[in-house]
Order: C-alpha cells, then sequence, then structure tokens
C-alpha cells in the first residue's frame, strides 16, 4: 500500500486546492481500508465525463475518477469493487449551489 506523507498532501493542497481522503474496505469485515487521494473535479472533467452519463454512467464516473485521482493505494482502482466504491465518492465532490437570480 502507497504511503503518502502529509509533505505530499500539503503539495497537493498548494497546487490542486482542497485534497480529499476516501477510504474503502477491501474486505467484508472492514478490516482493510484502502485511502486514495483526490482532488475536486474541474468544470472540464465534468464536460468530458458529461457526454457518456445517458450511455454508460459507469464510464462517466470512471473519467472524474481518473482525472482527480492524486495517489494513495493502488489497490482502489485494481479492485473493481473497491474502485466503484471511490467513484461514487469522488463524483460526489462537485456541488452546484443554488444561485440567486434577481431583476434590477
Amino acid at each position: 500500500m502507497a504511503k503518502v506523507t502529509v509533505t505530499q498532501i500539503n503539495q497537493w493542497k498548494k497546487k490542486w486546492g482542497d485534497v480529499f481522503a476516501v477510504e474503502v474496505p477491501l474486505d467484508d469485515e472492514g478490516k482493510k481500508i484502502a485511502t486514495g487521494y483526490f482532488k475536486k473535479p474541474t468544470l472540464d472533467t465534468i464536460k468530458a465525463s458529461s457526454k457518456y452519463i445517458e450511455s454508460d454512467p459507469i464510464k462517466a464516473s470512471e473519467i472524474v475518477f481518473l482525472n482527480c485521482w492524486l495517489g494513495g493505494d493502488e489497490a482502489i482502482k485494481e479492485n473493481d469493487e473497491a474502485k466503484m466504491s471511490a467513484m461514487q465518492k469522488v463524483s460526489s465532490l462537485f456541488k452546484v449551489r443554488q444561485a440567486k437570480l434577481k431583476k434590477l
């Protein structure tokens, strides 16, 4: 399992802003945990994935996952169940905030 240091996380924060750790159990008992580190998806990443939302939603989520991956345990990328779990969490990082419109 890859060891990510505080120094590495701070470098990522400097470059990408917020960094998120996604912890995924690798077994049914939750004794083996893999951690992946991700940045927030950009609008370009969302745009690249959006063309697959209807036809292949898993591919759309995978595009976001791969574009946001910074590092961590490669087991997340290699274990399909772990990857799917992480993909769901990473896809939820991009939030569309409620804007207000006022006529002036």
